[in-house]
C-alpha cells in the first residue's frame, strides 16, 4: 500500500473520530440522555436494578420519552416485576401505537409467563408493524452482547406457538425452560 493511500485512510479515520466525539458530547447534553446511556450500559451488564434507577432518572427529564419508558419496562420485566412492566409497555403503546419494541417485549413477557394466547397477539402485532423483526438479532448485536448462538426471533417463536396451539392440549410443548432462557428481550 502506498504512502498516499495510508495518509488518506488516516485522515478519513481522524475525521470519523472527531465527528464521533462531537456527536457524543452533544448527546450527553440532551436532558436525560446521560442517565439513559448509563441505564443501557447497566442493562447490558445485567444490573437490572441500576438500569431501572437510571431509566427512572432519565424519565424525570422527559416523562413521555418512549425509549426511557420502554427501557424501564424491560428492566422491570428482567426483575420479574411483570405487572409493572405490562403497565408501562401499555403506556408506551398508548403514546405510540406503532412502537414495535413494546409489542415485541410484551409478547416475550407473556410468553415467559405462560400466557401464550397474548404472546401470539403481541408477536403478531409487532411483526405487522415491522416485518423486518423476522430477521432476528443482528450479528453485531450478538457480538456486542457475547451471544454465541443466535436466539430464536419472534417470528420463529410465533410460528412455533401457533403450531403447538393446534395440537391437543395434552400434546403441546409450549415451554422448554433451558431454551426459553436464551430468548433475549427486544431492544430497538
Amino acid at each position: 500500500m502506498s504512502y498516499n493511500k495510508l495518509k488518506y485512510i488516516a485522515i478519513f479515520l481522524g475525521i470519523i473520530t472527531i465527528t464521533w466525539i462531537i456527536v457524543d458530547s452533544k448527546n450527553e447534553k440532551i436532558p436525560g440522555n446521560k442517565e439513559y446511556l448509563r441505564a443501557n450500559d447497566a442493562f447490558i451488564k445485567e444490573d437490572f436494578k441500576d438500569a431501572l434507577e437510571q431509566y427512572k432518572a432519565a424519565i424525570k427529564h422527559d416523562p413521555e420519552n418512549l425509549y426511557f419508558l420502554e427501557g424501564q419496562a424491560r428492566s422491570l420485566m428482567s426483575l420479574n416485576r411483570n405487572g409493572d412492566a405490562i403497565e408501562i409497555f401499555l403506556e408506551v403503546i398508548k403514546l405510540n401505537e406503532n412502537f414495535e419494541t413494546a409489542y415485541s417485549n410484551l409478547g416475550i413477557l407473556y410468553d415467559r409467563s405462560g400466557d401464550y394466547n397474548k404472546a401470539i397477539i403481541y408477536y403478531s402485532k409487532a411483526l405487522q408493524i415491522n416485518p423486518e423483526l423476522s430477521k432476528g438479532m443482528h450479528w453485531l448485536d450478538r457480538l456486542l452482547r457475547n451471544v454465541k448462538k443466535e436466539p430464536s426471533n419472534i417470528s420463529q417463536r410465533l410460528y412455533y406457538l401457533k403450531r403447538q396451539m393446534l395440537l391437543p392440549e395434552n400434546e403441546r410443548v409450549l415451554s422448554i425452560p433451558e431454551e426459553d432462557k436464551k430468548q433475549l428481550n427486544y431492544e430497538m
